[in-house]
């Protein structure tokens, strides 16, 4: 078995060694799944109060990728120039702000561009957190840190449905953004006070000649193509799942919102479940061994997905199964493939880090337009698999377990 070789990491700062410091950075990667997963089941709610269709809300969501897309490739060089401590501090006081703009917004245009804002930034919390492990971990040891993240970031999406749907019960969808607000308020003032600075910065990083180059150089590699192409498709097949299961579980198969979310929190806790496992097999198996056994099991479960959703055998049941297997899947991609892609990336950290989570988000925000075409053209049950097989036989087909091009 081969390892992955990258020079020393400094040793981390004794404030970066404890639960403490995973629940800080676990929870500055939350801002991405509390923001859609809390809004999913007010869909319904959310268009009829503003008086529009539940495809204009599902636009919000697409808003909200295209933000967090391109907030990240913003914040990167901004983090490779003026540190990773500035760049987070702004990017949470602007997501406070937006989503007390998302609170109050009167009609589902300015609710598109308040939740564009929202993403803008809680992008800060993704590039800071990738930047920041790689700072200060090796490869073998920022998978399993990537993977104990996944524990602490999974909890969102089982929590933040059955939240939403209370909410939306007792008071109504705007809550949830009231409550987002305050979530950005705290973790604002809890990353002031306890977030160790990591990267003093570089010189002209943020300079728009440098930032292209670095851009550049960064794409030009691929040891860290290949590994982010990969967790690129793998995001956007969650997301395709993430988006289309209320259209399949609540108006096709009539369950209802609690129900809805007690069936994504028991998927997401597959993905919790096996990101764990991959942090305990990391240092045994190797992060390279683990990413090709997630890809290959992803594209086998979306072969009987496609069986399944086009047969409609089984229903309910078996296409939540798949569901469940899909996400179980990632759980050996996610944190595999985002250490081998900034492994060797260097004072370029922070760039690489917005390609990588700019690149997820592009493609969830395909999967997402790419849904409502299949919605219309064959169901979207159908769509989602099909979605996922793609996004599986790609990652696949690009071996980023590979140690060179």
């Amino acid at each position: 078995m081969q390892t992955t070789r990258v020079s020393p990491s400094p040793a981390p700062p004794s404030v970066a060694r404890g639960a403490p410091f995973l629940l800080l950075l676990g929870a500055l990667t939350a801002f991405a799944p509390l923001s859609i997963d809390m809004y999913l089941p007010a869909f319904p709610a959310a268009a009829a109060h503003l008086g529009t269709s539940i495809a204009a809300v599902e636009r919000t969501l697409a808003a909200f990728f295209a933000g967090m897309a391109l907030g990240q490739l913003g914040y990167g060089p901004l983090t490779d120039r003026f540190g990773r401590r500035r760049p987070l501090l702004g990017g949470c006081a602007l997501y406070t702000v937006a989503s007390v703009l998302c609170a109050l917004a009167p009609s589902v245009h300015l609710l598109l561009l308040a939740r564009f804002l929202q993403a803008l930034g809680g992008a800060a919390g993704i590039v800071v957190v990738r930047a920041v492990v790689r700072d200060l971990y090796q490869v073998e040891d920022s998978a399993r840190i990537y993977s104990r993240l996944m524990l602490v970031m999974g909890v969102a999406p089982i929590l933040a449905p059955l939240l939403g749907s209370a909410l939306l019960a007792a008071v109504g969808w705007r809550v949830i953004f009231w409550v987002l607000a305050g979530f950005g308020a705290g973790a604002c003032a809890v990353a002031y006070a306890w977030l160790p600075e990591t990267h003093a910065g570089t010189a002209g990083a943020a300079h728009p000649a440098r930032a292209l180059a670095n851009f550049a150089a960064v794409l030009a590699d691929r040891r860290f193509l290949a590994p982010a192409v990969a967790a690129a498709c793998a995001l956007g097949t969650m997301f395709a799942y993430i988006t289309g299961s209320p259209d399949v579980l609540i108006n096709h198969f009539h369950v209802g919102p609690g129900t809805y979310a007690l069936v994504f929190g028991g998927n997401a806790a597959g993905f919790i479940a096996f990101s764990q496992l991959n942090a305990h097999l990391v240092r045994r198996v190797g992060p390279r061994e683990l990413l090709r056994r997630g890809l290959g099991a992803l594209s086998l479960v979306s072969t009987l997905e496609i069986a399944c959703a086009f047969s409609g055998f089984g229903g309910a049941g078996l296409i939540v199964a798949l569901w469940f297997l899909q996400l179980s899947s990632l759980g050996f991609v996610a944190a595999n493939a985002t250490a081998l892609a900034l492994a060797d990336q260097g004072p370029r950290a922070g760039s690489a880090a917005a390609l990588l989570g700019a690149g997820q988000f592009l493609c969830a925000g395909i999967a997402g337009s790419a849904l409502g075409l299949g919605r219309q053209l064959g169901g979207t049950a159908q769509a989602i698999s099909v979605l996922v097989a793609g996004g599986a036989l790609i990652a696949l087909s690009i071996r980023p377990w590979r140690e060179r091009g």
